[in-house]
């Protein structure tokens, strides 16, 4: 979910819950447990020259992001998440979405940003406060 960029066919298609970014753009989805987490993650999209589209981090969003990956059980034991995505395309969960369709520019500038995303947080001098636990929510 990390190597594909919008394009002519996606914006051209009839297919509804789109949501696939383009160029230097990724879906942000968590962060909302720990503000550290949220200024680590913003530092390094401002590092990588990316942009972070929050939309779709919104806990009532028709999409339900934030519950549907293997993160969720994580943040349901108040462990903050964050979880990255170029979003929603033409071919997502069709036979149709092979190698071919891969941006693989992309890929790398999204392998290394998640990567250094997770080197900062590791790096990151003093604890990873939980300022809203989702036990709380």
């Amino acid at each position: 979910m990390v190597a594909r960029t919008k394009t002519e066919e996606d914006v051209l298609s009839t297919r509804s819950g789109l949501t696939i970014q383009g160029g230097d753009s990724l879906k942000v989805i968590g962060g909302l447990q720990s503000k550290v987490l949220m200024k680590i993650n913003e530092e390094t999209l401002a590092e990588a020259g990316l942009v972070g589209n929050y939309k779709y981090n919104n806990l009532t969003d028709p999409n339900r992001y934030f519950f549907r990956s293997d993160h969720i059980n994580f943040a349901r034991k108040d462990i903050p998440i964050l979880f990255y995505s170029t979003g929603t395309h033409n071919d997502y969960h069709m036979v149709s979405d092979v190698e071919e369709s891969l941006d693989y520019d992309k890929f790398l500038r999204m392998t290394r940003f998640c990567f250094k995303a997770g080197l900062n947080v590791a790096q990151y001098k003093g604890p990873i406060k939980v300022d809203n636990p989702m036990s709380t929510w």
